[in-house]
């Protein structure tokens, strides 16, 4: 059974430490991110209130993010197991908004490059 993508904009999948300590004690991990939202894995069953706004750090690993991005977000979905909980947040108007739409940006233009890359070595052949 294949699964429909009906999102408007590309999800990447990427990879940082996400912090809420109002959502949780410990630090998420950012599963993937999109212009209008982000995925984010926490390690612990929690309780999740749609209706409330988060603040998030995230701090992305590539690009040697020093910098971290603040921004608010409120859950539209989340899925819990006895040791993890999976939240699928749309991005609200945030302080650091314009940077994470940046870093959004770059990763569009990396899998770009990455694409472009794979048909040159496709379209070669070795004999």
């Amino acid at each position: 059974c294949m699964k429909v993508e009906k999102r408007k904009n590309i999800r990447f999948d990427d990879i940082g430490k996400v912090e809420s300590p109002e959502l949780c004690l410990f630090s998420g991990v950012l599963v993937d991110v999109s212009k209008q939202g982000c995925r984010v894995r926490f390690p612990t069953s929690l309780e999740i209130d749609t209706e409330m706004d988060y603040e998030l750090k995230i701090s992305p690993v590539r690009y040697n993010c020093t910098d971290c991005f603040l921004i608010m977000a409120r859950p539209i979905w989340h899925s819990s197991t006895d040791d993890s909980t999976e939240i699928g947040f749309a991005i609200l108007h945030s302080p650091s908004l314009k940077k994470y739409d940046s870093y959004v940006d770059k990763l569009l233009e990396e899998k770009q490059n990455m694409d472009s890359e794979q048909e040159l070595l496709d379209g070669i052949n070795i004999d």
